[in-house]
């Protein structure tokens, strides 16, 4: 049961990853192609496995939350905002432009 619920977990993680790509902006398709090979290739031979030893229902199952996820995810946060998040900081006034105190 435990190596169920890892399969499933890690089949939905990797699903997260190949599907969350096609909501990104065509200027960073390139930072996501490794992400995308490795996720690609060995979710395929883990969906396989998975298919196999655990069945239909751990495998659909877990492709089922990671579209789910990724549609959750698109609707509440744009990609572009999670790419300017990180750089987005408030300028800083120089010394010149400060008030006056009295």
């Amino acid at each position: 049961m435990l190596a169920a619920s890892l399969y499933f977990l890690t089949l939905a993680l990797f699903g997260f990853v190949v599907l969350a790509t096609a909501h990104m902006p065509e200027g960073w398709l390139v930072a996501c192609i490794l992400q995308v090979f490795l996720a690609g290739t060995i979710g395929v031979y883990m969906l396989i496995y998975a298919w196999s030893a655990f069945g239909a229902a751990v495998t659909l199952g877990s492709l089922v939350l990671s579209f789910v996820a990724v549609r959750l995810v698109h609707r509440r946060i744009p990609a572009r905002i999670l790419f300017m998040a990180k750089s987005h900081r408030r300028p800083q006034r120089s010394s010149t432009c400060r008030r006056a105190t009295l």
